[in-house]
């Protein structure tokens, strides 16, 4: 998605948005690129797959405040 291409059609009409997430699962997107946006979103406009990444300089949050997933 990240090169535009989407990973489930193929279609290349894939478009990135900023956004923040909110409680209870929340997200906001159409936000303004700030300190504030530290979630991007990858949409496809013709199958409406989504994928979604944290900003690199946010990952120390997940490290904190997140629990970790062991593979079973």
């Amino acid at each position: 998605m990240r090169r535009g291409i989407c990973v489930k059609c193929r279609s290349d009409h894939v478009y990135v948005l900023a956004g923040r997430a909110g409680g209870y699962s929340e997200v906001e997107l159409g936000t303004r690129w700030s300190q504030e946006s530290y979630l991007h979103f990858y949409a496809c406009a013709v199958c409406g797959y989504l994928e979604s990444y944290i900003n690199p300089d946010r990952l120390d949050k997940v490290v904190k405040h997140g629990r970790p997933l062991r593979p079973s």
